[in-house]
């Protein structure tokens, strides 16, 4: 076709056609709804006589190309466009930690402009213990690229902390990513950024609230230990005194009416009273133990062993290592109560035939280890997030130790039995 038709409104390369420079353009030939895009190099021709003779014309299709550069600045516009407006604040550094681009939301978490946060160093940025977290994760990730199994589209995440303009100081949530370049090698750091402020905030409000709670668990436990003793008191003091002093003079009566009609009654009449006695001896160490605060923690434990393996016809076994374990009254009474419901869990759920208990004093702590050999259970059923409610007992024990600063070890799988260590703190002399 002629060239004026094909180049059909773009009159500009008609002219370069019948002109007598050297150019280099890009064509558009429309067709339909369809164009194309070719890069066009015109030389003129020229006889001996340096006449012009003709117009040389190379055209190269370079529609592909064009098409794909098009599709890539319309892809960098639209991510342009989300990092400039994300909440989120997006950055890059090179390798050397300097910054080379920063998103304007910057401004709103540290108060800094763009230009000013780019012109600043990233030592200057970060919190000093922040900048070395990050410089040591930066060595870590650097150390795992020289090996040969790794995965390129790997990040981290970081909780750090950042200097603002005004000079307080914001957390951040932080994801580093590599950005490589085509031989898959890192060239960049890419940093997405959040603000978690009112996140951290809320943690410390919850943490506070959960020690608070704590708190009170222990303070309704002793509550209620100071009211079982004084049930127990009471109950030793008005009940078991009374009977005692009841079978006393009733032995007296036996003996006088030996040879009467009323020496049988009398005897089985005392021998009830000396059956309630017994029970109310019982029920006094199951309400709050005497030796607990006459005689200490050792003698109490070992009372309450010998009591749960008559009872519950399991072999107990109390082993103490003789040093002296002086303790705050509280923590004390809080053992005290751990181990027995260790004790009744056994007796319980476990199915146990043997049962050890020992007490050692271990650097400034207090070491009491509960071993059974029992049917043992999966200990996640006392995790935190457990719906289960067989481990309460034992998730509770750990509660309450962690708010005097000792802790529970639970060791156990199924049908190999179950070892508890608490572990608590001595009394400082």
């Amino acid at each position: 076709q002629p060239v004026a038709r094909v180049l059909s409104g773009q009159p500009e390369l008609v002219e370069l056609l019948y002109g007598v420079t050297e150019a280099r353009v890009e064509i558009v030939v429309k067709k339909g709804k369809t164009q194309r895009y070719y890069e066009s190099r015109i030389s003129p021709l020229r006889d001996r006589r340096s006449r012009l003779t003709g117009r040389l014309v190379i055209l190269c299709d370079i529609t592909e190309r064009r098409l794909a550069e098009e599709e890539l600045k319309e892809s960098e516009r639209r991510y342009r466009l989300l990092a400039e407006n994300a909440k989120d604040v997006i950055w890059t550094v090179d390798m050397n930690m300097r910054p080379t681009y920063m998103s304007p939301s910057i401004t709103h978490l540290l108060g800094y402009s763009v230009e000013e946060a780019m012109a600043k160093p990233m030592e200057a940025v970060y919190t000093p213990a922040s900048f070395e977290t990050a410089m040591k994760v930066l060595a870590e990730e650097l150390a795992t690229e020289n090996m040969e199994q790794k995965d390129l589209s790997r990040s981290r995440m970081l909780e750090l902390e950042l200097y603002r303009k005004d000079g307080s100081i914001v957390p951040i949530e932080g994801k580093f990513t590599f950005i490589r370049g085509p031989d898959k090698r890192p060239v960049e750091i890419l940093v997405i950024a959040r603000d978690i402020t009112e996140r951290k905030r809320a943690e410390e409000e919850l943490l506070a609230y959960q020690k608070e709670l704590r708190s009170l668990a222990s303070e309704l436990s002793l509550a209620e230990e100071r009211e079982r003793r004084r049930i127990a008191t009471e109950v030793h003091d008005h009940v078991g005194q009374n009977l005692a002093i009841c079978r006393m003079k009733l032995g007296s009566l036996v003996e006088a009416a030996r040879s009467t009609r009323f020496a049988k009654p009398l005897s089985e009449i005392q021998t009830l009273i000396k059956r309630l006695i017994d029970e109310v001896r019982s029920l006094i160490f199951e309400v709050s133990s005497p030796l607990l605060y006459e005689l200490g923690l050792e003698a109490a434990v070992e009372r309450l062993t010998e009591q749960i393996g008559e009872e519950h016809g399991v072999k107990s076994n109390f082993e103490d290592d003789g040093q002296p374990k002086p303790l705050d009254n509280d923590i004390r009474v809080l053992l005290f109560q751990a181990v027995r419901e260790l004790l009744i869990n056994i007796t319980k759920h476990a199915q146990a035939r043997y049962v050890r208990i020992r007490m050692e004093r271990h650097d400034g702590d207090l070491r009491i280890t509960v071993l059974d050999d029992g049917v043992g259970f999966d200990t996640s059923q006392i995790s935190p997030g457990s719906k289960r409610t067989r481990g309460f007992g034992l998730f509770s024990i750990r509660e309450r130790l962690h708010q005097i600063g000792g802790h529970i070890d639970i060791e156990s799988e199924q049908g190999q039995g179950t070892q508890v260590t608490l572990t608590a703190p001595l009394k400082q002399t």
